[in-house]
């Protein structure tokens, strides 16, 4: 069995992480900033896990140096419907409540690998540190294979929530954002040609995806 890099930000969970993964999990705990970024200067990881109380200053400032290089699962709780979608703004890729069950927490690592593995970009100059591995979640494939479906036609966030998010939601607009944030930060180098035009909707340089499918 493949044996996958977790990151860990505090040694709050890594003892039983670690202990009911072991065999199949390599682990690393960066207490403070500085081992944290020491860590991912020099290791890859394939998943981030941080516990965080609120999303405030102190979580902005540890996710925006994870996101850059791994997926990011947050422990927090309890959260808003509002607080988690801070959280994913900041960067973290998926928020869990902190009182997770030892088989749901388990079954979401496992989930992250699973993508881990089936998710693979296509070779591109220039990847981000992360792209080689980062899973690519199931609302960002929805969203990415709809835009190259559409790709050089500016798809309006209206069309984006009616056909990649099922219709009506409270604020959909920001779920877009989340979203085309995410995606955008998983293709690396080629985000730049993921263009927002502001008040109409996003679009997909045709140049750099005429042969990428999902």
């Amino acid at each position: 069995m493949v044996r996958h890099a977790v990151l860990f930000v505090d040694d709050h969970w890594h003892d039983k992480v670690a202990r009911w993964c072991s065999g199949w999990l390599r682990t690393e705990v960066a207490a403070t900033r500085d081992k944290l970024q020491g860590l991912l200067a020099r290791a890859r990881f394939d998943l981030a896990i941080g516990q965080f109380c609120k999303p405030d200053a102190t979580a902005r400032s540890v996710l925006q140096v994870i996101a850059l290089k791994t997926y990011v699962m947050a422990l927090a709780g309890p959260v808003t419907g509002s607080e988690v979608a801070h959280f994913l703004e900041m960067g973290a890729d998926e928020v869990v409540p902190s009182n997770v069950t030892e088989v749901e927490l388990t079954a979401r690592i496992r989930a992250v690998f699973r993508r881990v593995e089936a998710s693979r970009i296509p070779s591109m100059d220039g990847p981000s540190p992360r792209a080689a591995t980062l899973p690519l979640p199931r609302a960002e494939r929805k969203l990415f294979r709809y835009l190259l479906s559409q790709r050089g036609r500016i798809v309006s966030q209206q069309e984006l929530i009616e056909q990649v998010f099922g219709g009506v939601h409270v604020d959909g607009t920001a779920l877009v954002r989340v979203h085309v944030s995410h995606l955008r930060r998983w293709l690396g180098a080629h985000g730049t040609h993921l263009r927002t035009f502001r008040g109409v909707g996003y679009a997909l340089d045709p140049g750099p995806f005429h042969d990428w499918s999902l």
